[in-house]
């Protein structure tokens, strides 16, 4: 929660659904808990992980993002809230890029705010050396793409 409080973000607009690290599946229990939280926050985005993430929990959050995004908005399952379509579902991408992006954001006012929260993440440098300068380097390099310093790509 840490690196969401340096960006502004308050503890009550962050959810968890309490799956243990390596442990997350795409079973209809998550499935039904990510249609009531969309239903409940009503997004007109949702970011999730891209398909072609290597880590399990990504590509199982993927999956149950990418199911949740049109169930949410079919008037089934009632108990889980009243149906709601979001705009846009949007893959992020971290360690691994995006083969062919389809929209770039402009983040150069906010990369030192990104920095500063991805250095909360202290466990990822453990595992991906060098992990913030990947990132900024990416950045860079997504930037360069649509002629700004740096940016994210989805």
């Amino acid at each position: 929660l840490s690196a969401c409080s340096s960006l502004g973000i308050s503890s009550k607009d962050v959810y968890f659904l309490k799956n243990k690290t390596q442990n997350l599946n795409n079973d209809q229990s998550n499935l039904h808990k990510t249609v009531e939280l969309i239903r409940k926050i009503k997004p007109d985005v949702i970011f999730t992980h891209a398909s072609n993430d290597k880590h399990r929990d990504h590509k199982a959050c993927y999956n149950i993002v990418k199911e949740s995004f049109w169930k949410a908005s079919e008037d089934i399952h009632p108990e889980l809230g009243l149906k709601h379509k979001a705009k846009v579902l949007l893959c992020i991408e971290i360690t691994d890029m995006l083969v062919k992006p389809n929209f770039y954001v402009d983040i150069t006012k906010f990369i030192d705010n990104k920095i500063i929260a991805l250095n909360y993440y202290e466990s990822q440098e453990k595992i991906i050396e060098n992990f913030s300068k990947y990132l900024l380097s990416l950045a860079n390099i997504r930037g360069f793409k649509i002629g700004k310093d740096y940016a994210e790509s989805f």
